[in-house]
């Protein structure tokens, strides 16, 4: 009767569901910390006391910072992608096709690494037992300025919205290449996601140069200045107060 009890009250409990392992894991280190008080089940002591004898057998950490990852090789693919976990694929780049690979493997990331030890690709690790494709765009983009050729058919112009891909596909390869090579740069320091969105607004605003680019991108990022105004400010105050009515100078 007990057991049956127990079962139907468990059954309207929601099951828990965790979309950000990294933040949630941050939430339990505090959750137990405020715990400490309580006195252990088995041992009758303050769990804070009990805490502090297994700190004094710790160990010390190195003096200089490190990664938590297990490093492993891999042959990629005829695409220079490899596969973790029998069912999982990630990215490096196009010319590391067919290549022997180290990869570290961290709890929440996957890391490339060249032969001499740098970063060539970085990716969220993904878990489950589907298959799973994750592309470190920034690759694919340096492949794009490179062979601008490949355009039609790559991942990042299907990512585009219908106004923004067609206003690209118009473009010259020579004006899409510059356009990829500010698309990279704004990658590499705000992320996939806004460079993406800010080369969208700027091409259909018209205003797609490199630092227009860089522009909506910071705002994208930061949100310093909210909301992009359609026309500039009106600098006539300053023309009138450096300025003869002629447009002379002072």
């Amino acid at each position: 009767m007990k057991s049956s009890r127990r079962f139907e009250i468990d059954g309207y409990v929601p099951i828990p569901a965790v979309t950000d392992t990294i933040s949630w894991n941050k939430e339990l280190l505090s959750t137990c910390e405020r715990d400490f008080d309580r006195e252990h089940y088995k041992k009758g002591k303050p769990i804070a006391e009990l805490f502090k004898q297994d700190q004094a057998a710790l160990a010390p950490l190195p003096s200089k910072p490190f990664r938590v990852e297990r490093l492993v090789k891999y042959r990629t693919d005829g695409y220079g992608k490899f596969c973790t976990d029998s069912n999982h694929w990630y990215s490096t780049r196009p010319e590391n096709a067919y290549a022997n690979i180290v990869v570290g493997l961290g709890a929440h990331t996957i890391t490339v690494y060249s032969e001499a030890g740098e970063i060539i690709a970085c990716h969220e690790r993904v878990y489950g037992t589907y298959r799973s494709d994750s592309t470190d765009y920034s690759t694919s983009i340096d492949m794009l300025v490179k062979k601008s050729g490949a355009w039609k058919n790559c991942e990042i112009r299907n990512k585009l919205d219908g106004e923004s891909r067609s206003i690209i596909d118009e473009m010259t390869k020579a004006r899409r290449g510059e356009l990829l090579r500010a698309l990279g740069k704004n990658t590499e320091q705000y992320g996939f996601d806004v460079a993406l969105s800010a080369l969208e607004e700027a091409v259909k605003r018209g205003t797609d140069d490199e630092y227009s680019l860089q522009a909506l991108a910071a705002r994208k990022a930061y949100d310093i200045f909210g909301e992009i105004p359609d026309s500039g400010p009106n600098l006539g105050v300053y023309d009138s107060a450096l300025l003869h009515g002629d447009g002379g100078e002072r």
